[in-house]
């Protein structure tokens, strides 16, 4: 479980990555092994984008989501205020919540991947742009 600091230096990170004007090549999520790279958006902004991979269907992926999920919501806004998004056409599972703020949109996802036979959860961070 993660500690007060480390959900308070998650916080900064997705603040920080929300700012348009700071270059953020990855975000180490508090201390956690994340795999991060950078897309273009439509407009011409660019995300922040990362994943951590677990067994398929492992009671810690889902664990892992949900504190990311209370970290994200203490940080950016509630989980009463965010959208969540319908399921998918697929037998895989699939969950993704979005929170807007006046800097941006915090994508958070849990997603099994049958075919791989692993599961991710997915963090994007998108600034609004200028």
């Amino acid at each position: 479980m993660a500690t007060p600091a480390q959900a308070s230096g998650f916080c900064a990170q997705i603040k920080a990555a929300l700012q348009p004007d700071v270059k953020t090549d990855g975000v180490v999520a508090a201390g956690l092994d994340a795999k991060c790279t950078k897309s273009l958006t439509l407009g011409g902004g660019s995300s922040t984008n990362c994943f951590w991979r677990f067994e398929y269907r492992a009671a810690a992926a889902t664990e892992f989501f949900e504190r990311r999920l209370m970290d994200v919501a203490n940080c950016i806004g509630t989980p009463e205020t965010a959208t969540r998004d319908k399921g998918v056409n697929h037998p895989d599972f699939y969950d993704l919540w979005q929170f807007s703020s006046e800097f941006g949109t915090v994508g958070l996802s849990l997603k099994d991947k049958g075919g791989l036979q692993e599961t991710y959860v997915f963090l994007r961070l998108t600034p609004k742009i200028p």
